[in-house]
């Protein structure tokens, strides 16, 4: 069993205890890993797994304590996305809302056309008679 865990580049809740078996971890876009520090019983044997190369959003990183059961500690670990990801996204939707506009003024245009062309033909059009 773990007596103490402590993320070192991230903010882990809840605070740390022995009987809780599930946290949540928030890190910056530039952490690749978790860096934790442990305490646990002399003759425990502890196995990390899932704690290289964390990707922006979600991960999951499991804590084994083998003693004479193993206990499984859960980091649910949420990684920020990077700057330039962010703009990306924003940049897209942005694109995505101007393309219709890119039609609206030709066709306005097009249509005043034919309605003052309408007009003057009403106007000027000698009726036979």
């Amino acid at each position: 069993m773990l007596y103490n865990l402590e993320v070192l580049n991230g903010e882990m809740t809840p605070d740390f205890s022995s009987e809780v078996f599930d946290y949540d971890v928030n890190v910056d876009s530039s952490a690749l890993t978790l860096i934790f520090n442990y305490d646990t019983c002399d003759n425990c044997k502890v196995t990390v797994y899932g704690n290289s190369n964390l990707t922006s959003g979600e991960n999951h990183v499991l804590i084994e304590v083998y003693d004479k059961k193993v206990t499984t500690y859960t980091l649910t670990v949420y990684k920020e996305k990077k700057a330039s990801q962010v703009f990306s996204e924003v940049k897209t939707v942005v694109n995505t809302e101007d393309k219709p506009k890119e039609f609206l003024i030709p066709i306005i245009s097009v249509i005043c056309f034919l309605t003052i062309l309408v007009l003057f033909y009403v106007i000027f059009h000698k009726k036979k008679v």
